[in-house]
């Protein structure tokens, strides 16, 4: 498959770019594995931005497959501004115990994702306004709190750390994911910083093979001295996989040079054997005989010259002188006895 069909199936899954009919299809299907396609995730949605299945929410829950699976089974999860609450409906069926807020026009959605993927048991819906004084919410602090698509309004910015800070603890780490609209991108990660977060955005190679694209990021948060990073034995594994993918490389271009080095080889070959060959005669032959081969040679080439030049000059015509008219002589008279 050419580097562009690569590329076009890569972003087939996108839905941002489609016309309604495709982007709100309902109910969305997510597939839960590539293999099964009864394995899916049953998504409701309508025409409005807020309970729409976007691309951010589809990377993000990929991800957590991929990097978290089943390390998340019996934490306690947060979904800010939900919406349809993929990325939550999928921590839930990785067996967290997931809390999916918004604001209370959005949440009868919501509430009909989780009944249609049977996850009452350990997946549940508050409202919840964002602020400092957030108040009690069940559950806080959280294990693990998550957003998409939480950047786009520069104002709510510091709303939305403050709100992230009232309900997490030390140990708390926060995943974002968002799209093309980011215009609250820098004020939200500058105040971070100032609150001692550290930000971790998730490499490529770390999200899911197929569901990734140029124009969705996904950070990951963490308070204090916390590490942002993949532990230490995911760094292992990542750097022992990096270097094996420098050694088959390597190894590859090792051979390729080999190969040349073989057929330059075998070109050579043919002339090194006419030079051997004339040097072995050389050898068996006796000066003498060589001397007088070269002098043979010598006077052949001169000889080729010498009618090369004859060939060269022109030939001069004979004169021929024109015959004289006049009257002819009388034959000779005979002689009297």
């Amino acid at each position: 498959m050419s580097d562009f069909l690569k590329f076009l199936a890569g972003w087939a899954w996108k839905r941002e770019g489609r016309d309604d009919k495709q982007r709100f299809v309902d109910p969305y299907l997510y597939p839960w594995t590539e293999e099964d396609e009864d394995d899916r995730l049953t998504v409701h949605q309508d025409r409005s931005n807020a309970k729409t299945v976007w691309d951010s929410s589809i990377v993000l829950s990929k991800y957590f497959q991929k990097a978290l699976d089943d390390s998340v089974n019996g934490k306690s999860c947060l979904e800010l501004g939900c919406g349809c609450g993929l990325p939550g409906l999928v921590l839930g069926k990785l067996g967290a115990k997931v809390l999916l807020t918004d604001l209370k026009d959005t949440l009868d959605i919501t509430q009909k994702n989780i009944d249609a993927n049977s996850l009452r048991s350990n997946v549940e819906v508050a409202e919840l306004k964002w602020g400092k004084d957030v108040g009690q919410v069940k559950g806080s602090p959280f294990d693990v709190i998550i957003a998409t698509d939480t950047m786009y309004i520069p104002e709510e910015a510091e709303t939305l750390l403050l709100t992230i800070e009232g309900l997490s603890s030390s140990n708390t780490v926060v995943y974002l994911s968002y799209g093309r609209n980011r215009y609250a991108e820098d004020e939200f990660k500058e105040m971070a910083v100032k609150h001692n977060y550290t930000i971790y955005e998730i490499p490529e190679e770390e999200l899911d093979d197929k569901y990734q694209c140029g124009d969705v990021t996904v950070l990951k948060l963490t308070k204090g001295n916390a590490s942002a990073q993949p532990s230490s034995k995911k760094r292992k594994t990542q750097k022992g996989e990096e270097k094996k993918q420098a050694e088959q490389k390597n190894k590859g271009k090792k051979e390729r040079e080999e190969e040349r080095e073989e057929e330059a080889e075998e070109e050579e070959e043919p002339k090194r054997e006419t030079k051997k060959a004339k040097k072995e005669t050389e050898k068996k032959t006796p000066k003498k005989v060589q001397k007088k081969e070269v002098e043979k040679e010598k006077a052949k080439s001169a000889e080729k010259e010498k009618v090369k030049s004859i060939e060269k000059t022109p030939k001069k015509e004979a004169k021929k002188s024109p015959k004289k008219e006049g009257k002819k002589s009388p034959a000779p008279k005979e002689k009297k006895k």
